[in-house]
């Protein structure tokens, strides 16, 4: 199972308009958006969020696919970027929920598998991040050769 976070950042003075924009989505298109709409109160008032589970990705990108494909889906998108700022997706894997154990999904549902199954090899090596600094000097790794002031 999967968490997909659509994260948008209105316009100064936008935010409301944006929350009430997505919330017709959710009412339209309720067969996509079945979670929940999420919107700041506090700050500037200018993040709404709506998050939707889905069993997993290809199922997300069916249910997207068939309300793009809607005739009215085109003036709704239009409406909601003269209100955007930003935005971004964000997509989660679920691990656990209430009424499971830890770790377990309730039911019969299933984590989806997380590709690569092996963590990625990094371009780098953790000595490249040993070197920190403070406000005052350079606090250089354990193992440096530091200079003996007798030069």
């Amino acid at each position: 199972m999967m968490m997909v976070r659509l994260v948008f950042q209105a316009k100064y003075g936008k935010g409301a308009d944006l929350l009430d924009l997505f919330k017709e989505a959710h009412r339209r298109w309720s067969d996509v958006y079945t979670g929940r709409i999420l919107a700041e109160r506090d700050g500037a008032y200018v993040t709404v969020i709506s998050e939707t589970e889905a069993a997993s990705f290809d199922e997300w990108e069916r249910r997207l696919a068939h309300v793009f494909a809607q005739p009215d889906f085109a003036i709704w998108f239009l409406r909601m970027t003269h209100l955007v700022e930003s935005n971004r997706r964000e997509l989660y894997t679920v691990e656990a929920m209430p009424g499971a154990g830890w770790g377990e999904l309730p039911g019969n549902a299933s984590a989806p598998a997380l590709l690569p199954s092996q963590p990625p090899t990094l371009p780098w090596n953790r000595r490249d991040f040993d070197v920190w600094f403070s406000d005052a000097a350079p606090v250089l790794p354990r193992d440096a050769d530091l200079p003996d002031g007798n030069d």
